[in-house]
């Protein structure tokens, strides 16, 4: 279902009559199932949590997998972040049953976030000295630690082409072999793959070694390289716009053909009815907040000055990507 919203690019001023009908529904897409059980790392899903809003996904926590059963149904998609680094009673915990849902819930094109640990847990396994552990196996690849050391530290990687310091620790890369159902977002020094995303179904699954989600509040001086962290909150939108895309199309953003029909339409109301048309002035300045969503001081409706939010939203559809909805509530 599309949402009834006003959608308005940044670079345009696009002028709309106020007579579209607007959502009555929350600002959220749907829910983002955030694992924070005994397994999670402290601190890593509240980051999920806070990325994820970035996204209008509202948080659902769950604790145990066997919750996953009856949370799925009204999920977009599941995050599993960082975790201790014994997960394997945490893996042994997904009974057939719960992963013949997960891969449902995928198929039908839902999406699982993994970072770290939720990265191992979703590949096939891997090897330990005692032998191969198998893990739930959402995309048919291993995983493996890409550095022995347990110890957090500041690593260099390659992020979409873009080399950047980043927080890893403990984490794997992923022995894939790349294809058409692949896309590989980011390697390590040494060219193996730390990040990408795979199709499965009509949903994607994207699994990520390092953390993109980690903020200054994770260094500490005593890691390794702790003073050559950059900020990676790029990197962090950049997996869960990835994650998302194969369920935002119809969620967040009209096509050209309903933008192009809008327009039609408002043409005609205006011409029908002259003061049925909304305009914007140009008293005041618009505000660019740090989440990119838009302050707009004063807007003309019906004669009518009110202060308006525009919401930062991407449009997966169109390469410019980026799109501002705006809500009059």
């Amino acid at each position: 279902m599309k949402l009834a919203k006003l959608i308005v690019v940044l670079s345009v001023l696009v002028i709309i009559p106020f007579t579209a009908v607007f959502s009555e529904e929350s600002n959220t897409i749907g829910n983002a199932l955030i694992y924070n059980g005994q397994f999670a790392a402290p601190g890593g899903a509240e980051s999920m949590s806070k990325l994820a809003a970035q996204f209008s996904l509202n948080t659902v926590w769950f604790n145990e997998a066997n919750e996953l059963l009856s949370l799925l149904k009204n999920a977009k998609i599941v995050i599993i972040g960082g975790t201790e680094d014994n997960i394997n009673p945490f893996i042994k915990s997904f009974t057939p049953d719960i992963i013949k849902a997960m891969n449902d819930f995928i198929n039908s094109g839902g999406s699982y976030l993994g970072v770290c640990g939720g990265g191992y847990i979703a590949s096939s396994g891997w090897e330990e000295e005692s032998g191969f552990v198998n893990a739930i196996g959402l995309v048919p690849f291993e995983s493996d630690s890409y550095l022995i050391d347990p110890e957090p530290k500041v690593i260099q990687i390659e992020w979409n082409k873009q080399k950047n310091m980043i927080y890893y620790q403990f984490g794997p890369k992923f022995l894939l072999t790349e294809n058409n159902m692949t896309n590989v977002m980011a390697k390590y020094d040494d060219g193996s793959i730390a990040a990408f995303s795979m199709k499965v179904g009509k949903g994607k699954v994207v699994l990520v070694g390092p953390h993109p989600e980690a903020d200054a509040t994770w260094l500490e001086e005593s890691m390794e390289n702790f003073e050559l962290w950059q900020p990676t909150k790029n990197m962090a939108q950049d997996m869960m716009q990835e994650a998302l895309n194969t369920t935002l199309d119809d969620e967040i953003c009209f096509t050209q053909s309903d933008i192009d029909a809008a327009k039609q339409e408002a043409i005609q109301k205006c011409k029908a009815n002259p003061a049925s048309c909304g305009i914007i002035t140009n008293e005041g300045c618009a505000t660019l907040e740090n989440n990119l969503d838009i302050t707009m001081p004063c807007i003309d409706v019906f004669g009518t000055n009110v202060s308006v939010g525009l919401q930062r939203f991407i449009n997966t559809t169109d390469p410019a990507g980026y799109y501002w909805k705006l809500n009059l509530e």
